[in-house]
């Protein structure tokens, strides 16, 4: 009961501040996305918490079993690895998800659910390959439980690899000034993105003269 008690603070935590940027952009819509950027942060301190580096264990964002597409999102969230071998994956989804049939799974965790013994390596987003552990898991991580539809989606046979918010104990794990120190420093980098679009990145003159010339056959 205690613990029920503590989940349900946190969870109005971050409900409360999902809830507060939702009213102040007017855009229910943004708050999704806001949950799952949220939710991230909050399970990579669980992550670190439960995996410390002193023990050996490094956290691994942005990964996927080699020879899976990568287009369209296919990165899993987090790798855990342990001398150099890959013991734990972890897809995180705190938006109320998996509901309904349009909903779906990371392909490439279905991928590693359907062919796990086939699955004998990584690869993250900077091309470093690690070799996977002979007991290696992965797991989906969700707000709430899904309904029937969605398990239909996940698949009876994978509930065994899904761990909901509530059962993580996450309020043991939470630290706000450090959540804050990340939201300030992706709020500036990302401003810094839009008030120079262009850093990094080529203009390509042709462009402006197909626009150019496109309006003036429009005259």
């Amino acid at each position: 009961m205690v613990g029920e008690v503590k989940n349900q603070g946190v969870f109005n935590l971050v409900e409360s501040i999902i809830c507060l940027v939702a009213l102040i952009i007017k855009m229910p819509k943004r708050a999704i996305g806001l949950r799952g950027y949220l939710g991230e942060l909050i399970f990579q301190q669980w992550l670190e918490k439960k995996y410390p580096c002193v023990e050996g264990f490094e956290i691994i964002k942005e990964i996927i079993p080699e020879g899976v597409s990568k287009k369209g999102g296919g990165y899993l969230d987090f790798g855990v690895v342990k001398e150099e071998k890959i013991i734990r994956i972890y897809e995180v989804k705190t938006q109320d998800y998996i509901f309904g049939k349009d909903s779906s799974v990371n392909g490439a965790l279905e991928f590693i659910w359907m062919n796990k013994k086939r699955v004998l390596s990584f690869v993250d987003n900077q091309n470093h390959s690690y070799i996977t552990s002979k007991n290696f898991e992965a797991f989906l991580i969700l707000l709430v439980s899904p309904n029937e539809e969605g398990i239909k989606i996940i698949g009876e046979e994978n509930l065994a690899h899904i761990i909901l918010f509530s059962e993580l104990e996450i309020e043991r794990f939470i630290n706000i000034h450090k959540l804050k120190i990340v939201l300030d420093t992706d709020l500036e980098s990302e401003l810094n993105s839009i008030k120079n679009p262009t850093q990094g990145k080529r203009i390509k003159p042709e462009f402006f003269k197909r626009r150019d010339q496109i309006n003036k056959d429009c005259i």
